[in-house]
C-alpha cells in the first residue's frame, strides 16, 4: 500500500472514529454512563477495567458496583484497604454468586486482589493517584499495565477512556497513546493492508506512523469495523464504511 492509500486509510478510519451513534451502539460510552463522576469512583474504574476482560462491556462496568453492594451486605467497605485483606477463594465466591459477575471469577479475584494490594502499596491506598499526577500519556498507559491481570490492551483502553471521556489531564501530547493489541484491531489492519501479520507491535508502529499526534485514534474505528463487519468469518464487506477502498486481504 503506497503513501497515499495509507493517508485515505487513516482518514476514513479517524471518520468512522468520529460517528458517536457508532459508539453509542457498540457500547463504547459505557464506562462513562457507570462511572459518571470518576471522582468518587476512581476505585470502580480501575476494577472495570480488570472485569472489562472477555465479557460484554455493559456487565464489565456495571461489576464494580455490584461487587460493591455484595461486599457491604457482608460488612466488608469497598476500598483497596478492605479488599487487599481478602482470599481469592472469598472473593471467587462472592463473583460466583447468582448472577455471576466475571466468567474467569478465579482469575478476576487475583487480579482485584492484587490491584488493591497495589494501590496501597503504590498509591498510598488512593486510587485517584494512579492519575492525578498528571503522567504523561504513556506513563499512565505503563502505570495501568504494570497492574496484575491488565496488560497492554486495557491499559491502552483506560488512557483512552480517563482523556476522552473523563477529561484527565496528561502532561505533553497524546502521542503516547496507542492502539491496543485487540484481535478485532489486529485483524482490520491486517486486512486493510497496513500490517503484514495479525502483531501488536507492528499494529502499534503503524499507528504511530500514520498518525503520530494520536495513535490511539485509530484503535475505536478498527474496533468497531472488525466488531461490526470485518468479522473473522463471513466479513459484510459491501456495507463496511471501508469497503471500496480496503483491499480485502483475507
Amino acid at each position: 500500500m503506497n503513501a497515499v492509500d495509507r493517508v485515505t486509510v487513516r482518514d476514513r478510519l479517524l471518520e468512522v472514529g468520529r460517528d458517536q451513534s457508532l459508539r453509542r451502539e457498540l457500547g463504547w460510552e459505557t464506562a462513562l454512563d457507570f462511572i459518571g463522576d470518576l471522582g468518587s469512583h476512581p476505585l470502580h474504574f480501575l476494577f472495570g477495567v480488570i472485569f472489562d476482560y472477555q465479557i460484554p462491556y455493559e456487565k464489565a462496568w456495571r461489576a464494580p458496583f455490584v461487587l460493591e453492594g455484595r461486599l457491604v451486605e457482608r460488612g466488608i467497605k469497598f476500598s483497596a484497604e478492605s479488599i487487599a485483606k481478602m482470599s481469592e477463594e472469598e472473593l471467587a465466591e462472592i463473583l460466583k454468586r447468582k448472577p455471576a459477575l466475571h466468567r474467569f471469577p478465579g482469575k478476576v479475584s487475583k487480579a482485584l486482589i492484587e490491584a488493591a494490594k497495589r494501590v496501597n502499596t503504590k498509591y498510598n491506598s488512593d486510587p485517584l493517584s494512579i492519575w492525578s499526577d498528571k503522567p504523561t500519556a504513556k506513563q499512565l498507559e505503563e502505570r495501568f499495565d504494570d497492574f496484575w491481570g491488565i496488560g497492554q490492551k486495557n491499559a491502552s483502553m483506560a488512557v483512552r477512556l480517563l482523556v476522552e471521556w473523563f477529561n484527565v489531564e496528561v502532561s505533553g501530547d497524546w502521542s503516547g497513546i496507542d492502539v491496543s493489541g485487540d484481535r478485532n484491531v489486529l485483524r482490520v489492519f491486517k486486512r486493510l493492508g497496513l500490517i503484514d501479520k495479525e502483531e501488536v507491535g507492528k499494529a502499534i508502529q503503524v499507528a504511530r506512523e500514520l498518525n503520530p499526534s494520536y495513535p490511539g485514534a485509530l484503535d475505536f474505528p478498527a474496533w468497531a469495523i472488525g466488531i461490526k463487519w470485518c468479522k473473522s468469518k463471513n466479513p459484510e464487506c459491501p456495507s463496511c464504511p471501508l469497503g471500496d477502498i480496503c483491499p480485502k486481504l483475507l
